[in-house]
């Protein structure tokens, strides 16, 4: 946690952290003493550091069951909170405590919609029958185009599009609904799964560091996102929000017989956005900003940000590290054009001796 937290810190000014979804209370947010605890331990991590993360805004998504009534979601809201996920079950990373029969969660998602809540939602289908790659337009047909019809005028969001459907049908939708984006869906396909290519050794193979749910799909879906990406300023997109979606697993639990879905982008996401941008001509383009800031502080409300919190970039070529904080990052041992300034990826050890210092600050409060 300390080093998502602390990365995400480093380029960012707002993020929605979505926790386990274990029915674990450990793991899952289910009530809003588990919404408190998790607030108060990214807060502190980010409070610890004498960087821009200081000013950061944590947001924390409730974790919305079948057992969600409006006192949780009345004490919730109190405490700060705006938005709830749905995850279903057994396609992410977690066999237990999503939704296998989406109509069961109806009442919780009434009572979310009338309490003013944004309901996030992760769009595959469960079922063992059902193609993997076909996961999330299977969801839109039998389990969204319902859930829109039968509660007009509630806030869905739609997590990590993976299709050029998906994105057609948000796009035909009223302003209510709304979708997050991720890079590695707008710049990479399966066949950086299955066939990738590391630029040094000239070797082509399996690598289950880009495996992620929704699943990166085919050269038409990806393109697709990525002309919304390039146009987000447009009227049409800009419900189309920058929504990274990054997992960090450590290496034995994705290189295993079940490794966790999660790409790691937070490392590499600035530089990498960056140089989309870059490349197709429009990195001084009203669509960067929209991308990158506008549309996602409108889908949050804020409306205050400070435009002297930046994130700041060299373009000079930068050759990705293997592994930051014990994970391998999103691009790892390729080269890129544009490289961070921030201490905490491009000076070495910057990382472990923050997290050393919060240790002692954390033990030394004990």
């Amino acid at each position: 946690m300390f080093t998502a937290v602390s990365l995400t810190a480093s380029c960012a000014q707002h993020e929605v952290w979505m926790g386990n979804t274990e029915e674990d209370p450990k793991g899952g947010i289910l009530s809003v003493q588990d919404f408190m605890r998790y607030h108060e331990a990214v807060t502190s991590i980010t409070a610890a550091q004498n960087i821009s993360a200081a000013q950061m805004r944590h947001s924390i998504a409730m974790k919305l069951t079948p057992k969600t009534d409006k006192a949780i979601l009345s004490a919730a809201k109190q405490a700060g909170a705006w938005v709830v996920k749905v995850w279903p079950d057994g396609v992410t990373f977690s066999e237990t405590g999503g939704f296998t029969d989406f109509n069961v969660m109806y009442p919780a998602i009434q009572a979310a919609a009338e309490a003013g809540f944004v309901i996030a939602l992760h769009c595959e289908q469960p079922g063992g029958n059902i193609d993997t790659y076909a996961r999330e337009e299977t969801f839109l047909e039998k389990a969204l185009r319902p859930l829109v019809a039968d509660f007009p005028g509630a806030r869905f969001n739609i997590e990590h599009v993976s299709t050029r459907r998906m994105l057609e049908f948000v796009g035909e939708q009223p302003a209510n609904i709304t979708a997050g984006i991720t890079l590695h869906h707008a710049i990479s396909t399966r066949n950086d799964v299955l066939e990738w290519r590391p630029q040094k050794s000239g070797r082509t193979g399996l690598n289950p560091w880009n495996h992620c749910r929704p699943p990166l799909q085919t050269f038409d879906d990806r393109d697709a996102i990525q002309r919304v990406v390039l146009n987000a300023d447009q009227t049409a997109n800009r419900k189309f929000h920058f929504g990274p979606d990054s997992a960090l697993h450590l290496g034995p639990t994705k290189l295993c017989s079940c490794g966790c879905p999660g790409v790691f982008s937070i490392p590499t996401l600035a530089a990498l956005v960056v140089e989309l941008f870059e490349q197709n001509g429009k990195l001084d383009h009203p669509a960067f900003r929209a991308f990158t800031v506008e549309n996602g502080a409108a889908y949050a409300g804020i409306t205050d940000l400070d435009p002297n919190n930046t994130f700041e970039l060299v373009r000079e070529p930068w050759e990705v590290p293997l592994l930051i904080g014990g994970a391998e990052p999103f691009y790892a041992g390729r080269t890129i054009s544009w490289k961070p300034v921030d201490p905490i990826l491009a000076k070495e050890g910057e990382l472990q001796r923050l997290h050393d210092n919060y240790l002692m600050g954390v033990l030394g409060e004990v």
